[in-house]
């Protein structure tokens, strides 16, 4: 069973996948700043506020790719670009919205 704190970051880290997923038509017509997205990632991270792995392609290309925060709090282990989360079937929503975008 999952404890609270795990599903509260774990509902953030979805509503900012849904936020940067729904924004990124608005991004789309601007210049992206990947120095300021990894910056404000980064403290947020440092704040204990996020945690996960961000990934930004356009056209089959990769733009951006970091990993933010913990894998594991106790055995402070970090994130890595190919880190595996499990999620189970939560994502599938976020998954449909994006194609359907």
């Amino acid at each position: 069973m999952l404890n609270k704190y795990f599903k509260m970051r774990f509902f953030k880290t979805c509503f900012l996948i849904a936020f940067m997923t729904c924004s990124m038509n608005i991004l789309h017509a601007q210049a992206v700043d990947y120095n300021k997205i990894s910056t404000t990632l980064s403290n947020l991270a440092q704040q204990d506020k996020f945690s996960g792995v961000v990934l930004v392609a356009e056209n089959g290309k990769v733009k951006f790719e970091h990993a933010y925060g913990n894998l594991d709090n106790e055995k402070n282990m970090p994130n890595k670009v190919n880190t595996i989360f499990e999620l189970a079937s939560v994502s599938k929503q976020f998954t449909a919205m994006t194609i359907m975008i």
